[in-house]
């Protein structure tokens, strides 16, 4: 899908069918998961804009905040920003630049207070302009982390 600016203003908020595709190709415990997340994604952050980038799902707002992927027995849950993310349980893995993901195994794993709290802190960062992870966003190729 490619999503121009103005478009991005008109599905801020909605979900999109393209992102409700992807969920039917997933198994059905997997995309109960995806769905549970997603809806916890838009709550937190009523303007989020959901498509399809990379194959996979993200949801960007002022760029990207996060991503859904279905993967053999688990959703993960990625974060554009995730080193940045505070995580007191240390439960966000990866050992990229700045990306980490959350496994989801279940829906009863789900700590929903916790992500929506990710998802708010990850929609500052990309508007903060006074971090490290506001750097790495201004050396993307557009300047707007969409890469």
């Amino acid at each position: 899908m490619s999503t121009t600016e103005p478009d991005l203003v008109k599905h801020a908020g909605h979900y999109i069918d393209e992102v409700d595709h992807y969920f039917t190709g997933m198994k059905p415990e997997l995309a109960d998961i995806a769905r549970e997340l997603r809806r916890i994604i838009h709550e937190a952050e009523p303007e989020i804009v959901e498509r399809i980038m990379f194959g996979q799902p993200w949801f960007t707002r002022n760029g990207r905040v996060c991503y859904l992927r279905g993967i053999k027995n688990y959703v993960a849950l990625g974060f554009q920003a995730g080193r940045f993310l505070s995580d007191p349980n240390k439960v966000l893995e990866g050992t990229g630049k700045s990306m980490r993901h959350l496994k989801v195994y279940s829906t009863e794993m789900i700590d929903r207070k916790q992500i929506g709290a990710w998802i708010q802190e990850a929609v500052k960062l990309n508007t903060s302009g006074k971090d490290e992870f506001a750097e790495l966003v201004k050396s993307s190729i557009s300047g707007k982390g969409d890469e």
